[in-house]
């Protein structure tokens, strides 16, 4: 819809809505007069006409800038504003974090190396590469044998006590106890970065899986602490093409931008859900695979229900129906924007 049409309903309602009002106040005033419908009726009409006569001009004036606003090299812009956001693993600020994290891993076999089934796996993000510049947690999972604690709550506990004495060590500004994992703190060029360190106790299987569970943290005053199920193998064996890790990227910066409470790995699963819900018909220009993404996004957010593929009974779509609506409304935002004035891509992802 243009937008002449547009502000010419929005300044009906207005202008009939201020003269009706208008009209109910003024005959208010006179107590001696009996109400007089006609006359509010009369007023009302008057207000829809002026109105939207005035927001049908505004919206035409709207509309005549809009359509000789030359277009723009959106899918070039896109790109340009991609490598801005992403991590860079081959700079130097990355390649010093990277060996803070190395040095952890190092403390922890050096201590638990025996109980230790597997070589310490780095999954995430950062892997991935879908990382964000000033966002780039590096995320280790550290699969310990059966048996080699008496509980998931023993492992993650041990664990948490052994890199707490490293406070003040090497950068290390705090280390602190989240929901699954272990959050260590480096302060690091003035700003702070987090390694997280996720314990997982290997189930009693056969064969080489690294199925196991984790310890699970209280996130309320009333609730007790948990475990549940995982296999960060299984997280690492996820494969996306450039575009979509592109359009990851992309997404990720404008979410975080505008705070819409858009999980990182439900935009990932909704992103490989996009292309496969398109399979045969996706566009060629990165822009139109970007608004295919929010597109899809907008249609599906209320209705999906998505397992995470290491654990079918974590349900990422399970997340409150106020924030699918907020992610819905922003996506048909987008939308709108884009279809009146395709530049408008360029304003919301790229500055």
């Amino acid at each position: 819809m243009n937008k002449a049409v547009k502000f010419r309903n929005y300044g009906a309602i207005a202008g009939g809505a201020f003269k009706g009002l208008s009209n109910i106040i003024k005959q208010n005033q006179n107590t001696n007069k009996p109400f007089d419908v006609k006359e509010f009726l009369i007023a009302m009409a008057k207000g829809v006409l002026i109105g939207g006569t005035v927001g049908y001009g505004i919206g035409a004036v709207a509309d005549y800038y809009n359509e000789k606003e030359l277009p723009v090299n959106t899918d070039g812009i896109l790109l340009v504003a991609l490598q801005k956001f992403r991590l860079n693993k081959d700079s130097w600020q990355y390649e010093r974090f990277s060996e803070k994290a190395d040095w952890l891993t190092t403390l922890i076999k050096s201590k638990f190396g025996t109980k230790l089934k597997t070589e310490p796996i780095r999954f995430g993000s950062v892997e991935k590469g879908t990382a964000l510049k000033d966002h780039s947690d590096i995320d280790i999972a550290f699969n310990f044998k059966p048996g080699s604690f008496v509980s998931t709550e023993d492992m993650h506990e041990s664990l948490y006590q052994y890199l707490r004495k490293y406070e003040g060590v090497n950068g290390v500004s705090i280390v602190r106890r989240q929901g699954k994992s272990i959050g260590v703190i480096f302060i690091l060029f003035g700003k702070e970065h987090k390694v997280d360190i996720l314990p997982n106790k290997i189930t009693r299987k056969k064969g080489n899986s690294d199925s196991g569970f984790l310890y699970v943290n209280k996130s309320g005053l009333f609730e007790s602490p948990t475990y549940t199920k995982t296999n960060p193998s299984l997280l690492n064996n996820v494969k996306l093409t450039e575009t979509q890790k592109a359009i990851i990227i992309i997404l990720k910066n404008w979410k975080k931008k505008n705070e819409i409470p858009l999980g990182s790995y439900l935009l990932q699963n909704l992103v490989i859900l996009a292309f496969e819900d398109n399979r045969g018909r996706i566009p060629r220009k990165h822009t139109d695979k970007l608004i295919m993404v929010i597109r899809f996004i907008a249609d599906n957010i209320e209705v999906l229900k998505i397992s995470s593929i290491e654990n079918s009974n974590n349900v990422i779509t399970n997340i409150p129906d106020a924030d699918k609506a907020v992610i819905r409304s922003a996506c048909k935002s987008i939308i709108d924007k884009y279809e009146y004035q395709p530049n408008s891509i360029v304003e919301i992802f790229a500055k």
